[in-house]
């Protein structure tokens, strides 16, 4: 029989606890034993586990039998309870995950995203469900980056040759129009130093 420092391997570490161990256990991937039982102990083997299998059912028939029409019936409702009580618990986490996504999916989260979030939430995965709110948080904040590129007007044209410079055309006309031919030389000078 190995012992747990052999089964873990890599994952032991000296000192461990309990939770520890069982975390790192479900880590470990348990090599096929079949591989270890010559073929015809195998089949040998499932057979006999087979035959158990039949044989419990047989006795749990024969004592089943063996009871009152009363004790049977409540063997029968406990059952019934039991599979009610699995049914219920099923609904019920679907149900939260259905709310828990509608209130994602409001805030903007993708159906996906949403859903994945919603699991997490119900199951106690707060780690998925930062982790999710942080990508939903990157998404918004891109799609609103982008949008505002794209919705930013592009300036308008000043009607300048030359942008970023006085536009000498435009004062000259309005010195004519105001019959001041002084301050129309004065600029026709002035674009002319500015080529």
């Amino acid at each position: 029989m190995a012992d747990i420092k052999t089964l873990l391997g890599d994952e032991y570490k000296e000192g461990m606890t309990d939770a520890e161990i069982v975390a790192a256990m479900q880590k470990v991937t348990l090599p096929d034993m079949t591989q270890f039982v010559p073929k015809g102990d195998y089949d040998r083997l499932k057979k006999a586990s087979d035959d158990n299998a039949s044989e419990a059912k047989g006795w749990k028939d024969k004592y089943n039998s063996t009871l009152s029409a009363a004790e049977q019936q409540k063997q029968a409702d406990e059952e019934a309870r039991k599979a009610t009580e699995t049914r219920l618990a099923e609904l019920e986490r679907k149900d939260k995950i259905a709310t828990a996504k509608d209130k994602y999916i409001k805030s903007g989260f993708n159906v996906a995203l949403a859903q994945a979030t919603a699991e997490a939430f119900v199951d106690g995965n707060m780690d998925a469900v930062l982790e999710n709110i942080n990508k939903h948080a990157t998404d918004v904040a891109s799609k609103a980056k982008d949008e505002a590129l794209n919705n930013t007007p592009a300036p308008p044209a000043s009607g300048n040759a030359n942008p970023g410079k006085v536009n000498y055309d435009k004062k000259i006309e309005e010195a004519i129009a105001a019959g001041n031919m002084t301050e129309a030389a004065y600029y026709t000078r002035l674009k002319s130093e500015q080529k």
